[in-house]
């Protein structure tokens, strides 16, 4: 009977040693791993994001002013266009609202309908443009840029811009066309501001570009149509 006492005390000891054991260890191998991970602030749904984009735009309507004896030139659509690249840098306010700053390079050629012995008469400017714009996001989304609708204001500089008249050439002039190019036209305004509205769908972006001041000073006599419309490709999405 003691014997058995004795075995008894020493079994409960040994597993109450060996109890104290794992239950020791099983405290140093708790661990809270979320604490030691980073969520990254950069990214398309992210606090901080920079992308590139491209826009194809076609100006629309026509052009204004002119007079009786010198009309304003009339200019021909689907052939009047625009093309943009710019980088966007977009701030994330919250999940349904952020703030987008935006450079770009553009150039405009503005096609004028002609008649005989004009072959062909176009506008072409080239610009910089800073862009500030407010971006409200809809439905929810992971780690994209979803759907959303963007409405912002931009001033531009023309650093450059030119005009092409292209003519059938005299009689006997010993040549068939006349071209003529000028640059540098004092007629156009150097600065320009504008509003924009768009409409995302993550990579693919519809766009209306509205010039808010006249493109061409009063010398001119007439002045260019203000709206544009077409399709932007956001390379970040």
């Amino acid at each position: 009977m003691k014997r058995n006492l004795r075995i008894f005390i020493i079994t409960a000891i040994l597993f109450g040693l060996n109890g104290f054991d794992l239950q020791a260890q099983n405290v140093l191998m708790e661990q809270d791993v979320n604490a030691d991970t980073v969520i990254p602030d950069f990214g398309k749904n992210r606090k901080h994001f920079v992308s590139t984009f491209y826009d194809l735009g076609f100006i629309l309507g026509q052009s204004s002013g002119g007079s009786d004896s010198v009309p304003a030139p009339s200019v021909m659509a689907g052939s009047s266009w625009n093309l943009r690249y710019g980088v966007n840098y977009k701030f994330k306010v919250s999940n349904f609202y952020s703030l987008l700053l935006q450079g770009s390079y553009q150039r405009s050629a503005y096609h004028f309908k002609t008649e005989e012995p004009v072959l062909s008469s176009k506008l072409v400017t080239n610009d910089l443009a800073a862009e500030f714009s407010n971006r409200f996001n809809f439905g929810r989304r992971g780690d994209i840029l979803g759907y959303y609708l963007e409405l912002g204001a931009s001033a531009s500089y023309t650093f450059m811009n030119k005009s092409k008249v292209e003519e059938e050439a005299p009689d006997n002039a010993g040549f068939d066309r006349l071209k003529t190019s000028m640059h540098g036209l004092d007629y156009i305004e150097a600065l320009a501001y504008y509003g924009h509205a768009r409409i995302g769908l993550n990579r693919f972006v519809l766009f209306g570009d509205y010039r808010l001041t006249d493109k061409l000073k009063s010398a001119a006599g007439y002045q260019l149509p203000p709206l544009s419309v077409g399709l932007r490709i956001d390379f970040g999405a």
